[in-house]
């Protein structure tokens, strides 16, 4: 005789299927991130693109395509040659440099520093890109 799932064994289930489905879903975002060229052995991922590209979209009005992707690449470069430099240097921003000026740029967008973050993942910008941007520009190299 065969006995009917109870409403706990039938969540259960469901449980470890939505589980499953949002392990496969991640793992394959993770595997669609690929290095698009090395600085120095220090990678560029297209997501580092996508992400700078989308944050200049959002911040100067600029207009998606190949000549932003072209840009964003240089900048990309450009912000790690002067990041290496300075490493180099022993000339690096802190994380509380960095800090700082992110607490500062939300303060003039009536924001706190969580506000921001906020309100760049609402557009789809990650704020370690703006982390990242600011870096190299607050370690005496830019």
């Amino acid at each position: 005789m065969m006995t009917r799932p109870t409403s706990i064994t039938r969540y259960s289930i469901a449980a470890l299927g939505m589980l499953a489905l949002l392990f496969l879903t991640l793992g394959a975002q993770a595997q669609d991130v690929a290095i698009k060229l090395l600085v120095n052995d220090d990678p560029i991922s297209d997501y580092d693109i996508a992400q700078r590209a989308r944050f200049l979209q959002l911040t100067a009005k600029e207009e998606p395509g190949p000549a932003l992707n072209q840009k964003t690449t240089e900048m990309l470069i450009t912000e790690r040659l002067q990041y290496q430099e300075g490493r180099k240097l022993g000339i690096t921003a802190s994380e509380a440099d960095v800090d700082r000026v992110v607490e500062d740029m939300a303060a003039r967008n009536n924001l706190d520093a969580a506000g921001l973050s906020t309100a760049l993942g609402r557009a789809g910008v990650n704020v370690q890109t703006l982390r990242t941007a600011l870096a190299p520009r607050w370690s005496g190299n830019a």
